[in-house]
């Protein structure tokens, strides 16, 4: 089996090969594992630019390599759109990333946020569906582009449990969700509030959820 064979087999519930498909939703260790790292785009010409997006691509692929993975994940339309060009797509499942749904805020907001819940509900639910409008279109392009599947990553768990109730998440979180649903990938910590928050989100329609912490440690 090819990478790509792998995954859409356990997508499918059936039975890999020999190697668990596995990815990274974002390695960040490129330079002290490889000795280099992706390059920036910043004040580059057409052609510079054209050589750093066929380089960061070719990179994308070498950490692919020796690190087993089965899919390649990026939301950059240019460098999807490299990868089907040198047909990386036929070894590896291309995986793009958009998500319009509520994750947990940081301590800068999380008073601001917790009180527009309760005092401005409508209006946090129009600005959720405009976020949810706005994930689905870049996601349809970067479908057109080349990927396969797409990642919504919005952590909705700190490590001690979720920050909104089952019942608050599917008021506000599940809304947008449910629109745009074909990969899922979400943190998740506490083992009983979490799983009740998984049965709400898998019955929106994602085809398959990825956690980081399953025990509840970090």
């Amino acid at each position: 089996m090819t990478p790509k064979e792998r995954v859409i087999a356990a997508l499918e519930l059936r039975q890999p090969d020999d190697v668990v498909p596995t990815f990274e939703l974002e390695f960040q260790l490129a330079d002290e594992y490889l000795g280099k790292n992706f390059r920036g785009y910043n004040n580059l010409t057409e052609k510079e630019l054209e050589a750093a997006v066929k380089y960061n691509a070719e990179l994308y692929v070498e950490i692919a390599e020796k690190l087993d993975y089965s899919i390649i994940r990026t939301g950059d339309i240019r460098i999807i759109k490299e990868l089907v060009n040198m047909g990386v797509d036929r070894t590896y499942l291309i995986c793009g990333e958009s998500d319009g749904t509520m994750g947990i805020p940081n301590g800068e907001n999380m008073v601001e946020v917790s009180r527009r819940l309760f005092e401005e509900p409508d209006d946090v639910k129009r600005g959720l569906e405009q976020s949810a409008t706005n994930a689905i279109e870049s996601g349809k392009r970067q479908i057109d582009a080349g990927a396969e599947c797409l990642t919504m990553c919005a952590d909705y768990c700190f490590n001690s449990g979720p920050f909104l109730s089952p019942p608050m998440f599917a008021e506000f979180v599940d809304m947008g969700g449910r629109r745009f649903c074909k990969v899922l990938f979400t943190c998740v910590s506490e083992p009983d509030p979490t799983r009740r928050l998984l049965e709400a989100l898998h019955e929106g329609g994602i085809d398959f959820t990825w956690t980081n912490y399953p025990n509840g440690s970090t």
